[in-house]
């Protein structure tokens, strides 16, 4: 009877959890492109069908090869899963605090003219080779 709930709590996780994996595989495979969801799907899928064998086909096997590996590709679908919810989060606030970090630039710079006069203009507006004048205790407007 144990055997039968993991099998059917593995069912759950190795296509339902790891539908996309299956989805970027047969994408992957009909581009001829081998990456790592076809990595994943594979050795899931290998270690999900060979436990699903063993339960229920138990008298095939011999009694020194009756392992169930339902939980490492459970485990396996999980961990990337979680890998890549973490790695999403990363870049999210990462491209957050770029944005915020975007908004404390000065929106306005000191322009030399050709007549090396000063002149305000949008920092937005300043082009490579413009001379800047930065003054004691201001934010440099531009970089490069």
């Amino acid at each position: 009877v144990k055997q039968y709930a993991i099998f059917a709590l593995a069912t759950v996780v190795q296509f339902f959890c790891g539908a996309r994996f299956y989805k970027l595989t047969y994408k992957a495979l009909s581009n001829k492109n081998y990456d790592m969801n076809v990595l994943v799907a594979l050795g899931t899928s290998a270690a999900y069908f060979y436990s699903t064998f063993v339960v229920f086909f138990p008298s095939f096997f011999p009694e020194h090869l009756k392992f169930m590996y339902f939980d490492g590709a459970a485990v396996i679908i999980s961990f990337v899963l979680l890998g890549r919810f973490l790695e999403e989060r990363s870049k999210q606030k990462a491209s957050d605090f770029l944005k915020k970090l975007m908004t404390l630039a000065p929106q306005i710079a000191n322009l030399f003219d050709e007549k090396e006069n000063i002149k305000e203009v949008l920092a937005s507006e300043l082009k490579l080779e413009d001379k800047i004048l930065v003054k004691t205790g201001e934010k440099i407007p531009a970089d490069g």
